[in-house]
């Protein structure tokens, strides 16, 4: 089987079978499963090293090469490889016409500063949405033309890929206080490339471990959210991870961009085109549940009862 993250302790699947397929049927209930910690969580910034060396382990010998988008996600990734003393290598898109400059500025700016090659892998993002877009989005049922860019770049690079998703998302449902844990359908995109592809890879870094997950969850600005989001109006996790990411790994505050701007009408076209043609859904469970199902029985609370504060070690 491959590997998606480590031991596999995220399982996906339909109608709560979860053996990594397809969906095969419209009307199948998108599926979710997370195995509980093995042990006693660290903050947030070891965390993320600890993963990159889980990753290394799992790599072996082959060449690891990070996907850096340009975003603050993917950098984090590559600051942990770093100060865990990882060797790899970092590949980016660069869209033809450069498209994505916004992205590339801060990529190259990044890599520089720490005399890392960036590999830069030219995809003409037009040609690619008329005539391949199609393959990769129907043999990976993904409705978003974001996700199969991506994944041309990765087909390019021969080696092991580490990427910055699984980053948790969490929503507060209007007008009430309860918060959401969630994962949509189409995050799953980056997961099955592997198996479709019949290659190994760590695509979801910030979801690699239960630990690093509830961790996340044990940063004082998400307990600051959970305790205070909603006097503000707050809906979402947007923000917050910019912070807890910034405060960890000092990066630098940037705008959301993709380049798929600079060609709005063909986005707009094709986002269409793949959602009237494709179904994906959303999985959603209770914040004080997820934490309830990673919480390991070596932490006061376990099983036996509501897990409360852990006692992280710094």
């Amino acid at each position: 089987m491959n590997n998606f993250c480590f031991d596999n302790h995220i399982k996906y699947g339909y109608d709560n079978s979860f053996d990594y397929n397809f969906r095969k049927d419209k009307n199948q209930e998108y599926s979710l499963q997370f195995s509980k910690c093995h042990r006693k969580i660290y903050d947030y910034k070891k965390e993320c090293i600890e993963t990159a060396k889980l990753i290394k382990e799992q790599a072996s010998n082959e060449d690891i090469w990070i996907s850096y988008s340009g975003g603050i996600d993917s950098e984090c990734v590559i600051n942990a490889f770093l100060e865990a003393g990882i060797k790899f290598k970092v590949a980016t898109i660069k869209f033809k016409n450069e498209l994505n400059s916004y992205d590339l500025h801060f990529s190259r700016k990044f890599c520089n500063a720490r005399n890392i090659k960036l590999h830069e892998v030219e995809i003409d993002l037009e040609y690619f949405l008329e005539n391949e877009l199609e393959e990769y989005a129907f043999s990976l049922n993904c409705n978003s033309p974001i996700f199969p860019a991506h994944l041309k770049l990765w087909d390019s690079i021969d080696g092991f890929i580490v990427a910055g998703h699984g980053d948790p998302i969490f929503r507060r449902i209007e007008s009430t206080n309860n918060w959401y844990f969630q994962v949509k359908e189409n995050e799953d995109t980056v997961y099955r490339y592997f198996k479709w592809r019949n290659r190994n890879g760590a695509p979801g870094f910030y979801a690699y471990t239960p630990e690093i997950l509830l961790s996340f969850m044990y940063t004082p600005e998400f307990t600051r959210l959970m305790t205070f989001g909603h006097q503000g109006k707050v809906s979402g996790i947007t923000g917050t991870k910019e912070l807890i990411l910034q405060r960890y790994f000092n990066t630098e505050k940037r705008e959301g961009s993709t380049g798929f701007e600079k060609v709005s009408n063909l986005d707009k076209y094709y986002r269409n085109y793949l959602e009237n043609k494709i179904k994906t859904t959303v999985w959603t469970t209770p914040v004080s549940s997820f934490i309830k199902t990673l919480w390991p029985d070596s932490m006061t609370g376990s099983s036996k009862g509501t897990p409360y504060l852990p006692d992280v070690i710094f």
